[in-house]
């Protein structure tokens, strides 16, 4: 949904800003196992380093964009802000964030893959977790260092971050390590025409 700035949201043009100014690394995701929250939702878990660069593309994001606690009204030095960020991770750390982690921290990245599943039966449960999470080793041993985000759509190099519009229209794009950016909306690419500079 938009974010409208009267309403306590921010600016496309903003979040586009915020993003261009963070140095992040080659973001890499690198899937753990798969899972049945509490509310009946199937979920992907992804492995979480508090020392990958997705952490600290994560971190700084929710510093930048003034990420609320506790109801309180969100400032950061660039004034530019939201009341309508919400942050979810704090206790994902709970299910674990990989197969050696000690559950702890909170940063532990989640693909939701259904909501409110109800299964004809526990043992059908059982059996479809257990054969997604056979998919999901068998993928971990083929890419036991992860993959870089994008390589195969949006991202030739691999590792870049995307901005969507909603949850199937990519609108912008950017390098890790300040590479520049593009827009790439509605099936087309622009060529990037904005500075890899910060701003």
């Amino acid at each position: 949904s938009h974010l409208f700035q009267n309403q306590g949201g921010i600016a496309l043009s903003d979040i586009i800003s915020i993003v261009k100014s963070i140095d992040f690394g080659t973001l890499y995701i690198k899937p753990a196992f798969m899972f049945q929250d509490d509310d009946g939702a199937v979920k992907i878990q992804f492995e979480a380093d508090s020392s990958s660069a997705l952490a600290y593309l994560y971190d700084n994001l929710c510093k930048t964009l003034g990420l609320s606690w506790n109801y309180e009204t969100p400032v950061n030095d660039y004034g530019k802000y939201t009341n309508c960020a919400m942050h979810a991770a704090g206790d994902r750390a709970a299910y674990g964030c990989g197969p050696d982690d000690t559950k702890s921290g909170g940063f532990c990245p989640q693909m939701t893959l259904a909501y409110d599943v109800d299964f004809q039966s526990e043992d059908l449960a059982a059996a479809f977790i257990a054969n997604g999470n056979n998919v999901v080793d068998y993928w971990r041993a083929m890419y036991p260092s992860g993959v870089a985000v994008g390589t195969d759509n949006f991202c030739p190099d691999g590792g870049c971050l995307g901005l969507y519009l909603n949850r199937y229209d990519l609108y912008q794009v950017f390098r890790p390590d300040l590479g520049g950016s593009w827009i790439e909306y509605n099936g087309g690419t622009f060529a990037p025409t904005i500075s890899p500079a910060p701003s």
